[in-house]
Order: structure tokens, then sequence, then C-alpha cells
């Protein structure tokens, strides 16, 4: 992603993303943080890093072991994409109603493929390997800005608290309200607001 958006002229790049994009924004701050400005992770835990052990743990979180499992979840899932997902845009948004018919059907149909499903679950599958390098702490000079949805009911601290002791130096958080999981849908002015004041505190990296 990097080298693509570097081809095109991109520079003084701030990576962000949601969810597993979050976890791959803390990446390219900790592997690649010369060639990026900031990174912005947004409404996830990262592996390996605090608090993932506890969370994982908790009954709320069981799709993260069930879509490990090789093969199972495509087995049954497939033909039943829009049900399975619609539970968890109902469980994680403030308010479902936020998240339009046309928006979850968008989001759906780039799974029905079954190479776009085994690649989703394939996510979770690389999670443990993911976790064991992310638990060797690397010193992280690259800003990272963590935000989360209010609605989500956990402590943004807990994630500050981890990120720095997964080597990160500089770490800034914000909580935007009225907000779950799908943060630049269910509160896009917010979320383009917290994304504009990062970026304007950054240092211009060439």
């Amino acid at each position: 992603m990097l080298g693509a958006a570097e081809s095109l002229g991109a520079h003084s790049i701030v990576f962000a993303g949601v969810d597993v994009g979050g976890m791959i924004a803390f990446a390219a701050a900790r592997e690649h943080g010369a060639r990026i400005a900031g990174a912005v992770v947004m409404n996830t835990v990262i592996p390996g890093v605090a608090p993932w052990s506890r969370l994982i743990a908790e009954p709320r979180i069981w799709h993260f072991a069930f879509h490990a499992i090789p093969g199972l979840p495509e087995l049954l899932v497939t033909g039943r994409e829009r049900a399975y997902f619609d539970y968890f845009y109902d469980l994680l948004a403030a308010d479902k109603r936020a998240l339009s018919d046309e928006v979850r059907e968008a989001w759906t149909q780039a799974y029905r493929r079954p190479e776009a499903l085994k690649a989703g679950f394939g996510w979770y599958r690389a999670m443990e390997k993911a976790a064991e390098r992310n638990a060797q702490r690397v010193d992280i000079e690259t800003p990272i800005l963590c935000l989360r949805g209010e609605a989500g009911g956990r402590d943004i601290d807990d994630y500050v608290e981890g990120l720095h002791k997964a080597g990160a130096a500089n770490v800034r958080s914000q909580v935007i309200s009225q907000s779950g999981e799908y943060l630049p849908v269910e509160a896009p002015a917010a979320t383009c607001q917290a994304l504009r004041a990062f970026r304007a505190q950054l240092k211009h990296r060439p």
C-alpha cells in the first residue's frame, strides 16, 4: 500500500485504518515509520498489544476464534453472508440505523466471492503470528492517533497504555461520541475533524 502511494508521488503520508485497517496502520508505524508522517488506529485492538489477551478471552469476542478455524466459517457463512454480517453491524454500531441498507449491501457484496470470504477470515488466521511479532517491543517514533467510538464501552486509556508498552513514544487519543465500531460512517464529520487536527499537528516528512 505504501509503495503504491509513493509511486503516485504521495509524501508525508498519514496511514489511517478502521478495525483490521487499524492493525495495518499500526504495522506501518512499527515496520515502516520512516516512510510515514503518522498513523491512525481506529476502533481495534492490536494483536499482541494490550488489552489483546484480555479482550480475546471475552465471550463477546467469540468470533475471533471461530473465524480462525480453517474452512468452517466459509462452510457456514457462504450463502448467508448478509444475515451473518448484519448481526455484527447491528451489534457494533451505536445506532444500527446509521448503517443504511445500501452500505450494508455494498460491504456484504465485497465478500460474496469465495476467495474474498476466505481472505477475510484469513486475517483472523494470521492474528496469532501477528500477536507473537507485536509482543516483541520495538521503539516506534511515528506519532499515532488512537480513535474509538464512545458506544464501544471500552476505556481508551487501556489501548493507549498498550501502545506505549509496545514501544510507541507519541500516542494521542480521542473518543468520538455517538459512534460505535464504524466511525467514518456513523460519525463522519467528527472523524474527519479528528483526522484533520491530527494531520495539522504533524511535522512534514519528505
